[in-house]
């Protein structure tokens, strides 16, 4: 299955047998398989095209990267990229026009561990907003780092599995987004 057919696949109950334990395993080994990439020696990799279908997932353990005809090597832009996981600078920009930053690609990671921690909520989701690309864009991230959210949060279990993170991991969601 893909990361997002396994996020889609999410009910009360887990998705599909898998606990919170493996959720964040999965988030784990996903920045484990990035961390290899990004590590290549002499080689400047960035994926660009950071999205759910670019992971193909077995368990939480066992996870590949698919889909990579579309990376940034060097000075070889990666000409593709997804609204929902583009940072603010880079919405509405010609991706064949530019060569994107680590931090740009952090940005993206950020969403991509952000949807899976919270059972496939966009982080620009809200209530009232606009698309999420357009949230993004005006940095209307609907969430605090102590735990509470906006007004404009969206409804649903969400505001209960932000509270639960750990402090840590929503103050790098907060200065992320």
């Amino acid at each position: 299955m893909t990361l997002k057919q396994r996020l889609l696949a999410v009910n009360d109950n887990g998705f599909n047998g898998w606990c919170r334990k493996d959720i964040v395993k999965m988030t784990s080994t996903i920045l484990g398989l990035l961390f290899k990439l990004y590590n290549i020696p002499n080689h400047k990799i960035l994926i660009g095209d950071i999205n759910l279908d670019n992971f193909v997932v077995f368990s939480p353990n066992e996870i590949y990267l698919v889909d990579v005809d579309s990376i940034q090597v060097d000075e070889f832009p990666c000409p593709v990229g997804q609204d929902n996981f583009v940072p603010a600078e880079l919405q509405g920009v010609q991706f064949s026009n530019i060569l994107r930053s680590p931090d740009n690609e952090k940005f993206s990671v950020a969403c991509l561990l952000f949807l899976c921690l919270m059972n496939n909520k966009n982080p620009f989701a809200c209530i009232d907003g606009e698309t999420p690309a357009m949230n993004i864009k005006a940095g209307n991230f609907p969430y605090c780092a102590n735990g509470d959210v906006k007004n404009n949060a969206p409804l649903g279990n969400w505001k209960y599995l932000w509270a639960f993170l750990p402090d840590y991991i929503r103050a790098a969601f907060v200065k992320t987004f």
